[in-house]
């Protein structure tokens, strides 16, 4: 071999190990797959931001077929002047001894809000109701009423958590007044969550988000399926990992009340992606 090719050689194998020095100094320090990093605090108001900025509202409205859920004539009578009175709105039972639908009109539970047509019946006098979330007291107007008229309005009403008797009315009038209230829809915070999948020895847990999220089942490393307090069949899940970009998520409904939900990290020397139990943003659109 002549000189010269004997310094190419040479040289080529110097350039050689100096880019595999590099290539072995780039390579990150990755977690151990199945154990699950500390997380970071995130409260649901925080989640409800990171809705808002990626175009979705912090509650969602449901429309339903206009349903009566008070008829205080015959059912407890009308509501005394400068008096009030608290009402079933969610759930199914409660509503016949308030002289709605039997078994109430589909609003759930988790409702924050309804949207209610608040009907006067003929008061002697005219006056004021004021509707809010039982235990939230508010003098605000729902509806102005005149005198020996039938007068309606539609409000968006708070509505307290829990199946109990979550509306309550105050009649601001100087005569008793009987009362209708149908509703129309309702408002509930969207499905979302920080969650862990869970491991062979801990098992999944909800970290932060909205009472919609049941439960968080650890299936096998990086798979979990976390459980919805409603049916998400035709629903759009959406996931992502908690940590940095070398970390992912994917989820799918698949079983009624049921997300499947899929973490990995991509592993810089394999080239490959490996499963791993993580912590998992979570929001499905309905």
């Amino acid at each position: 071999m002549s000189s010269r090719l004997r310094m190419l050689a040479v040289g080529s194998g110097i350039v050689a190990l100096m880019v595999g020095v590099g290539a072995a100094s780039a390579q990150p320090q990755l977690r151990a797959p199945d154990r699950a990093p500390v997380p970071r605090a995130v409260s649901p108001e925080a989640l409800l931001a990171a809705d808002h900025a990626a175009g979705h509202a912090a509650s969602e409205f449901h429309p339903v077929k206009l349903c009566r859920i008070v008829s205080t004539k015959g059912h407890g009578g009308p509501i005394s002047k400068s008096g009030g009175r608290s009402f079933h709105a969610a759930g199914k039972s409660g509503f016949s001894g308030q002289g709605g639908h039997g078994s109430g009109c589909g609003i759930p539970v988790g409702a924050t809000l309804v949207l209610a047509r608040i009907t006067a019946i003929k008061p002697h006098k005219s006056g004021v109701i004021a509707a809010f979330a039982t235990g939230a007291f508010s003098r605000l107007g729902a509806l102005y009423y005149q005198a020996h008229t039938t007068t309606s309005t539609e409000a968006t009403v708070g509505i307290a958590s829990g199946n109990g008797k979550s509306l309550a009315v105050h009649n601001g009038g100087k005569s008793p007044v009987n009362l209708t209230i149908d509703v129309v829809g309702y408002y509930r915070p969207p499905m979302h969550g920080l969650i862990y999948t869970g491991s062979s020895s801990t098992p999944g847990s909800v970290y932060s988000g909205s009472p919609s999220i049941v439960s968080v089942t650890w299936v096998s490393v990086g798979v979990a399926d976390v459980t919805f307090d409603r049916d998400v069949t035709y629903c759009t899940p959406i996931a992502g990992a908690y940590y940095d970009s070398t970390y992912y998520a994917n989820a799918k409904a698949f079983d009624g009340r049921t997300v499947r939900v899929y973490s990995w990290y991509f592993d810089a020397i394999t080239q490959q992606m490996v499963e791993v139990n993580n912590y998992v943003y979570l929001t499905v659109i309905c």
